[in-house]
């Protein structure tokens, strides 16, 4: 039996995905949390201050496998103590002893941010009173 060239022949091209809007992401939200100062406070800050999202918030919806937190859960953090530095979140593997080790309760944190949403005034004191 021959074999037919369907090399030639138009295949559709899939539909593009559309990414899912969580109730809990707002874009102006995380762009007001990269304008706070850094929640670790000033000591050993570098760079721009970036959103780090809360990977254990105790919260089952927070996130699911391969995804990040949502922006509610985000906190704001320089790229220092995001990434950069030695003792940087991301580089000791453990976020919670991390926040507890600079006496800072990131939970709490981020949920006052996401309360205060859309009021940058209120959220500078959120940071001010959550820095050690």
């Amino acid at each position: 039996m021959p074999r037919i060239d369907t090399s030639a022949l138009a295949r559709p091209k899939p539909a593009p995905r559309k990414k899912r809007e969580r109730a809990d992401d707002d874009r102006e939200h995380k762009a007001n949390l990269q304008k706070l100062p850094c929640l670790a406070g000033p000591v050993g800050c570098q760079g721009d201050v970036v959103v780090h999202y809360l990977r254990r918030t105790g919260r089952p919806e927070s996130r699911g496998m391969g995804m990040r937190s949502a922006h509610r859960w985000g906190v704001s953090l320089c790229d220092g103590h995001h990434t950069r530095n030695k003792d940087a979140v991301h580089r000791t593997g453990d976020e919670v002893r991390w926040f507890s080790e600079r006496g800072i309760d990131q939970i709490a944190a981020a949920e006052a941010l996401w309360r205060n949403r859309g009021n940058l005034a209120a959220m500078r004191r959120v940071i001010s009173r959550a820095q050690p």
